[in-house]
C-alpha cells in the first residue's frame, strides 16, 4: 500500500509507558482527525511490527507511523502552471503567487487556480497528497502563500497561524503621501451594508489591527510604500484599513480607483516567518516584489 507520509521517532525514557495513541497526541501534536486517518487506513509500527494504539511504547522502541494517501476533492483538477517556488520539502510548499490568479477554483470564467497548480505539481513529482492550503491571497494579491502536504503539517501550521507565532508582512503601494508615516489602525471590520463582497470599517464588526510603517514615499508622484503586519486576519483587512485611512491601495477598484499604472491593486506578501512543522526549524521566507509594484516609486 502506498502512503503519503511516513514518519519515525525513537522512544525515549521519558515517553516510555505511554500508548502509541497518547504519543502521537500529545508528543506529535497528532490531531485526533490526523490519528483517526492513521488508525483507519495508515500503520503503525513498532520495531517492524503492527501495533494498534493501544499498545504500550518501551525506552529506544523504533515507532512508524504513516499517513494514508489522500484525495482530493473533484472541485479541484490538476492543471500544470509554470509555479515560482520559494522553498519546499516532504511536508511545506511556499510558492509565489502570481496576480490575477484565484487561490482556490472559481465559480465561473478562467479556471487557472493556485489549489489546481498545486495538485499537477504534486502529481508530476509522484506525491500522493491533497490540497492543504495554510493562507490564502486575493485574486489579485501577489507573494509568498502556503500549503502543507499533509494533515499533519497543515494541523501544526493552522495551530502557529491561530497562536500567532507564524508571521507574515505585506508590501502596499498607496494612493498619497501617507500621514502619520508609521502607526496602528485598530478598526472593527464587517461586511459593508449592501454588499455581498466589500468589507468595511463598522462599529458592529470583527476585531482588526493593522500595523504600518512607511519605506519610500514619492513627493512627486504622491505615492507611498508601506510595511504591513497583521495582528488579525479578516477579509481585505489592508485594503480595508488603508482605504479607511484616506490612502487607498493603488490601483484597488473595490476601495479606491483604478491606476492607469498597474492593473490590478498594489499588495504583496512579502515575507513569511514560520517554525517547521516536523522538526521546528526557524524558517523565514523573502518573496520580492514583481516588477509592476517595484516601478511605481
Amino acid at each position: 500500500m502506498e502512503y503519503a507520509r511516513t514518519f519515525e521517532w525513537r522512544i525515549t525514557a521519558a515517553a516510555e509507558g505511554m500508548k502509541i495513541k497518547d504519543y502521537l497526541q500529545e508528543s506529535q501534536t497528532f490531531s485526533s482527525r490526523t490519528y483517526r486517518a492513521v488508525k483507519k487506513e495508515g500503520q503503525m509500527l513498532v520495531n517492524g511490527v503492527s501495533k494498534k494504539g493501544y499498545d504500550v511504547l518501551s525506552e529506544n522502541d523504533s515507532l512508524q507511523v504513516s499517513l494514508p494517501e489522500e484525495v482530493t476533492g473533484s472541485h479541484i483538477v490538476p492543471m500544470s502552471f509554470a509555479l515560482s517556488v520559494l522553498y519546499e520539502d516532504e511536508d511545506v510548499i511556499v510558492i509565489d503567487k502570481p496576480p490575477g490568479v484565484p487561490s482556490l477554483p472559481p465559480q465561473s470564467g478562467d479556471p487557472l487556480n493556485i489549489a489546481s497548480a498545486l495538485l499537477a505539481h504534486y502529481q508530476t513529482n509522484g506525491e500522493r497528497t491533497a490540497i492543504h492550503l495554510v493562507n490564502r491571497l486575493d485574486r489579485d494579491t501577489s507573494g509568498a502563500m502556503m500549503a502543507a502536504k499533509h494533515k499533519h503539517a497543515h494541523h501544526i501550521l493552522s495551530q502557529q497561524q491561530q497562536d500567532k507565532t507564524m508571521r507574515r508582512a505585506y508590501t502596499a503601494i498607496l494612493e498619497g503621501c501617507i500621514q502619520p508615516e508609521a502607526g496602528t489602525i485598530d478598526q472593527p471590520i464587517g461586511m459593508s451594508p449592501g454588499s455581498k463582497v466589500a468589507r468595511a470599517v463598522i462599529e458592529d464588526g470583527k476585531k482588526a489591527v493593522t500595523h504600518y510603517t512607511t519605506e519610500r514615499i514619492g513627493r512627486v508622484n504622491k505615492k507611498s510604500q508601506v510595511h504591513v503586519t497583521l495582528e488579525t486576519g479578516r477579509t481585505h483587512q489592508i485594503r480595508v484599513h488603508m482605504a479607511w485611512l484616506g490612502y487607498p491601495v493603488m490601483g484597488d477598484t473595490l476601495y479606491g480607483a483604478e491606476s492607469a499604472h498597474i492593473g490590478r491593486q498594489a499588495l504583496h506578501c512579502r515575507q513569511m516567518m514560520f517554525s517547521h512543522p516536523l522538526d521546528g526549524r526557524s524558517i523565514e521566507i523573502d518573496c520580492p516584489l514583481h516588477e509592476d509594484m517595484d516601478l511605481l516609486i
